[in-house]
């Protein structure tokens, strides 16, 4: 009984490591042909509509904050919006307020998000409460897309003028070149929860990862709608597999101890 009992607790604990290891966060996009929020395999390229926007936007960035609401920026009337992640419903929550032109969002692991005004080639953060943006500073890039975080709040974007990956001073702005993506027309960037970078094609429509030591892409494969001009991984809420297994190991011992109690009684 008892060697069928640790049988068990190994086969629960195996299960559920399985499961966490293969729970993935999923990948979002945003399509200006038509204008509609996609989701996207990271595995083949393939993208599935969720739904329509409900106006004629042109989207240019996706962030998901930490709690889950997806935010992004319309380039046609220079204002902040979240959108319904299950019907695609684009909602505003305010203009930017400043001569800009906002191609790309993201944010830190402390929750402020960042986009870029490429008219300025400057780097701004946005309140998420009004849609406000205040300048950081100049990047020293011209046309500037693809913002994203990684684990370690390294900042990073596309130089659109040149198809180079760049880092970014998220305090002052500045832009130093990593180096040649290998495509004309990246303009949305996003990590996943290992910090492997993603990026979009939009001019052939290839999902793609990219180095981020060398800059290089290597496509994945087409995402099968035109113009993806944002994508954002939404945040994973599932526990961490420690979490599950003391809680399993746990919930185990307390059944061994009532067992071994019942025994001696």
């Amino acid at each position: 009984m008892k060697i069928n009992y640790a049988l068990s607790l190994v086969s629960t604990v195996a299960a559920l490591m399985a499961w966490t290891t293969n729970a993935h966060a999923l990948l979002f996009g945003v399509s200006n042909g038509p204008d509609q929020l996609l989701t996207i395999n990271t595995t083949t390229g393939a993208a599935t509509a969720v739904g329509g926007l409900g106006f004629n936007a042109e989207m240019r960035g996706l962030a998901f904050s930490a709690n889950g609401t997806l935010f992004a920026a319309d380039v046609n009337t220079d204002t902040l919006y979240t959108i319904n992640t299950t019907t695609g419903a684009a909602s505003a929550v305010g203009a930017f307020g400043i001569p800009t032109n906002i191609f790309s969002l993201a944010f830190n692991s402390s929750g402020t998000l960042y986009g870029v005004d490429v008219d300025a080639n400057e780097l701004v953060t946005i309140d998420t409460s009004t849609g406000a943006a205040t300048v950081i500073g100049n990047l020293g890039f011209g046309t500037v897309a693809g913002l994203a975080f990684d684990s370690n709040d390294n900042l990073f974007g596309v130089d659109r003028a040149s198809d180079r990956l760049i880092s970014i001073n998220d305090g002052t702005g500045a832009g130093t070149a990593i180096g040649a993506l290998g495509f004309i027309g990246v303009s949305a960037l996003a990590f996943d929860s290992n910090d492997t970078l993603f990026g979009v094609d939009a001019n052939t429509d290839l999902l793609l990862t990219v180095d981020t030591a060398t800059g290089a892409g290597t496509a994945i494969g087409p995402t099968g709608f035109n113009d993806l001009q944002g994508i954002s991984f939404q945040p994973d809420a599932v526990p961490e597999p420690s979490a599950l297994i003391v809680l399993v190991l746990g919930l185990t011992g307390l059944g061994l101890m009532r067992r071994n109690l019942a025994a001696r009684g």
